[in-house]
């Protein structure tokens, strides 16, 4: 509300709605660069087709009497069917990726996150936004607490070393 006035709020469910299942396929990144590599793109570009297709047919159905909320959850659902069904099917049975072990390891990275997303939530009831200089500081805030939460409890010893070795060439750029 604050930021775009009350007029606008429905927006920003629209944006959840639509964002959340948007996160499948740049999760599953990985996944794309191994069908184009593997020239067997073909079925994500009909994939996609169908996607929209569903998506703009549902969509019509539902926009009369529900507007943008029942539109983005014609998106939502469209997405998860593509990206999250079809794709994921595809990824298994005709790549050959173990795909239920990938989704096993993003659901512990889900799980380990959640306790610092309730608390964030919370916080954010209590430090209501209602201008741009604290809009930026709770945003550096949670940027620098997501870092240090990620750091000590998500990330493998690999991941580890790149982000140490990212922070030695960031720490010499700056004794320059």
């Amino acid at each position: 509300n604050w930021w775009s006035g009350p007029n606008y709020s429905e927006a920003y469910y629209i944006a959840l709605i639509v964002i959340t299942p948007a996160t499948i396929p740049l999760i599953q990144n990985m996944g794309v660069h191994i069908i184009q590599a593997m020239n067997k793109h073909v079925f994500r570009s009909i994939c996609y087709l169908f996607i929209a297709m569903l998506n703009a047919f549902t969509s019509f159905l539902v926009a009369p009497k529900f507007g943008g909320i029942g539109c983005a959850v014609c998106t939502a659902v469209s997405l998860v069917i593509g990206h999250g069904i079809l794709m994921n099917c595809y990824y298994r049975f005709k790549i050959g990726i173990n795909i239920v072990q990938f989704w096993k390891e993003i659901g512990k990275i889900f799980i380990t996150f959640m306790p610092l997303v309730i608390v964030i939530l919370i916080a954010n009831l209590f430090f209501v936004t209602d201008s741009f200089v604290l809009l930026v500081i709770k945003i550096v805030i949670y940027a620098i607490i997501y870092f240090i939460y990620a750091y000590l409890l998500v990330m493998n010893n690999e991941e580890k070393s790149m982000v140490n070795s990212c922070i030695k060439r960031f720490q010499g750029i700056i004794q320059c």
